[in-house]
């Protein structure tokens, strides 16, 4: 389990294993959570990198899997020594049975588990009898490639290409609010890939469902609307206009090792698991402020700023084109439901280049862009 901290580092919160139900030692959680008391409504995420069981293979060695989960925590309860419980569910087979070997048994989980070396060393895991030794995975945090505290979060942008374009339209109006003062939250996703190798390209799996940050009933509002932000004439110039928060944002990549108990031995599997973090800046929501900006690129077409999210997402999103004289709406409705866009909020960044083996993807956003095309006075 690790945490994102207010102050942009990362921590490791525990490590365990074990089949079902695991106790964890509460010191370090609750440590975690008092780094972000103060965080009214403040909800922080906690990742769960996991390597697990998934049935066997035909000679009788574990078969195993790797994925990303999470869970949030309540900084204020967990502080004040309220327990966490949390339920990670992941989809595996069960272990195919086999004959008895002549060896030393265990009879809790079988014959066919005896090598498997699940989370945590000590006597927890299960042993190789003849060398008296035990195995285990971990997780350990390899590289930071990119880590950024109050920088510049697009959320909603319009790329204006040509000149010729540009003469065609008057205001374009960029908008988008968030109102975390209600009940009903506001999420803040992670991305992750796992994948075996120096690069993630091949991943055998993606995981969308961690959250860094979840907003609820907070003072956390704001708008373009509200800021007066987010109208924009182009006046003949091309570009990519944007509105967007200042956020929090990192892209760290982990590494799984196994380690042999008590000789120290420690040894990389190949599997390395990119995770992309973003967030609302954690500096302004100790002062109860998500802020807002606009911005604009006046280099559309080329790989670097704003742009560089167009040109990645570009090939991987299906374009629809929408034509009138007066003027054209483009709303989250049209976007998911005729562009199949995906109904969560869109968040890019404008990394100046990726890291060589990173999935782009990651970098980019974390759950799809809301894209708007202007074409010949669109």
């Amino acid at each position: 389990m690790y945490g994102w901290l207010p102050n942009g580092s990362f921590i490791e919160i525990g490590k365990e294993c074990g089949v079902g139900r695991r106790s964890f030692d509460p010191k370090a959680l609750r440590q975690y959570a008092e780094a972000w008391r103060g965080h009214e409504g403040v909800e922080p995420g906690v990742i769960v990198l996991l390597t697990y069981l998934n049935g066997t293979e035909p000679d009788g060695k574990p078969a195993l899997a790797r994925t990303a989960k999470g869970f949030t925590v309540q900084p204020e309860k967990v502080a004040k020594g309220e327990n966490v419980k949390a339920t990670i569910k992941v989809k595996a087979k069960p272990p195919k049975e086999h004959n008895k070997s002549s060896g030393r048994e265990n009879t809790e989980f079988g014959p066919s588990l005896q090598l498997w070396p699940p989370g945590r060393i000590t006597e927890k895991c299960i042993p190789d009898y003849q060398s008296k030794t035990a195995c285990y995975y971990e997780w350990r945090l390899d590289t930071v490639y990119y880590s950024m505290l109050d920088t510049k979060v697009p959320t909603v942008a319009a790329r204006i290409r040509w000149t010729t374009d540009a003469s065609y339209i008057g205001p374009i109006d960029l908008y988008f609010k968030i109102d975390a003062t209600k009940s009903v939250a506001v999420y803040f996703s992670a991305g992750a890939a796992i994948g075996f190798g120096s690069t993630t390209s091949g991943s055998v799996s993606h995981s969308a469902n961690v959250y860094t940050i979840v907003l609820r009933n907070t003072r956390l509002k704001n708008s373009t609307a509200t800021a007066r932000i987010g109208t924009f004439r182009p006046l003949l110039l091309p570009g990519v206009y944007v509105v967007g928060f200042y956020g929090d944002v990192a892209l760290a990549r982990y590494r799984e090792y196994l380690a042999v108990y008590p000789s120290g031995f420690v040894s990389p599997t190949g599997y390395v698991a990119d995770v992309y973090l973003v967030r609302p800046s954690a500096a302004r929501m100790l002062r109860g402020v998500i802020a807002l900006f606009e911005d604009v690129d006046p280099t559309p077409t080329d790989d670097s700023g704003y742009s560089q999210i167009f040109n990645r997402l570009s090939n991987h999103w299906s374009a629809d084109y929408k034509w009138g004289d007066e003027e054209i709406v483009v709303s989250f409705s049209t976007v998911t439901n005729e562009v199949q866009g995906a109904p969560q909020l869109s968040i890019g960044i404008p990394l100046v280049q990726y890291p060589s083996g990173v999935n782009p993807l990651l970098t980019a956003a974390t759950r799809g862009v809301e894209d708007v095309f202007i074409h010949n006075g669109t």
